[in-house]
């Protein structure tokens, strides 16, 4: 493990996804960039570690405070990654305050979170992506 200024703390880990979106952010403005995190994957043979959970909840909060345009959260489950707990997706977006897409092992779909209600658990989800929006119907 590193323990130089990328490495160590989760400030350090986290320090080249909130670099880069800061300077994305502030070359073409904050409401045009959005992050993909892929908790719990395992690309590249990345296992859960035990601070997981807290360590991506602090980094959507960190990257919230950008004014990024959303968080993209996806679950790899059906790709064989451990399960992603609906109170992990649940704490990421109330840390990062702002729109969440989700995706991955269920349809993809949008929460404008805080002013909408997290989407129905139980429900399936369409979605359309057209060049200027992505809406998403619980059925």
């Amino acid at each position: 493990l590193r323990d130089d200024q990328w490495g160590g703390s989760i400030t350090g880990r986290a320090r080249f996804a909130l670099e880069v979106a800061r300077q994305v952010s502030d070359t073409i403005g904050a409401d045009k960039v959005g992050i993909r995190l892929s908790p719990f994957g395992v690309f590249g043979g990345i296992q859960p570690w035990e601070s997981g959970e807290s360590d991506f909840v602090w980094l959507a909060q960190a990257l919230g405070r950008l004014g990024l345009a959303y968080l993209h959260i996806v679950d790899h489950t059906s790709m064989g990654a451990p399960a992603l707990p609906d109170t992990l997706k649940a704490d990421m977006a109330e840390a990062f305050g702002g729109t969440i897409i989700l995706s991955g092992s269920s349809p993809v779909f949008l929460w404008l979170y805080p002013s909408a209600p997290p989407p129905c658990p139980s429900s399936r989800f369409n979605s359309s992506l057209s060049s200027r929006s992505l809406a998403s119907v619980c059925e």
